[in-house]
């Protein structure tokens, strides 16, 4: 699943690369290593999605040429390439975009540079969702459910065939 996700990147213009993985995930680091992302090891991985988001974020600021940061998970086997283009083209004058199914907020989201310290103080298994809710407006790109399955377990993309 995670090889699917760096092949989807690859196909598009994200220039600066940061994949946050476990401590001790040799494979999975190398999956994205030799695709030219930069690895960060979260130490504290069981602290959740929160802690992973903000070491990533943490570690494109230092890159005073990043001017924003898609957030996309590595469980997401069916995100297309276009949807990156599509957030990229609804930012325009806002701090946010986010694929939406329905009225739901799901990744893969694009935030500023003005998001940033908000991203950074995540904490815990707490997502990116309830900055975007604080926000007046928010770009949004419709997508199918369809796009959006998240696979944590073999059995959930077996599901699918």
């Amino acid at each position: 699943v995670a090889e699917y996700i760096a092949e989807t990147i690859d196909k598009t213009e994200i220039r600066s690369r940061v994949v946050v993985v476990p401590d001790g995930e040799v494979a999975l680091s190398e999956i994205f290593r030799k695709r030219k992302f930069q690895i960060v090891k979260n130490k504290t991985a069981e602290l959740g999605q929160g802690a992973s988001l903000s070491l990533g974020v943490l570690a494109l600021q230092q890159d005073a040429g990043v001017r924003a940061v898609f957030v996309c998970l590595a469980d997401m086997p069916f995100i297309q390439a276009e949807m990156f283009t599509d957030l990229a083209s609804k930012i325009d004058g806002r701090q946010a975009a986010v694929c939406t199914e329905g009225t739901r907020y799901t990744p893969p989201a694009l935030f500023t540079r003005a998001i940033f310290p908000a991203l950074i103080s995540l904490t815990g298994d707490q997502g990116a969702k309830h900055i975007l809710s604080a926000l007046t407006d928010v770009g949004k790109v419709a997508v199918s459910a369809a796009y959006l399955k998240d696979i944590d377990r073999p059995e959930d993309l077996l599901a699918d065939e």
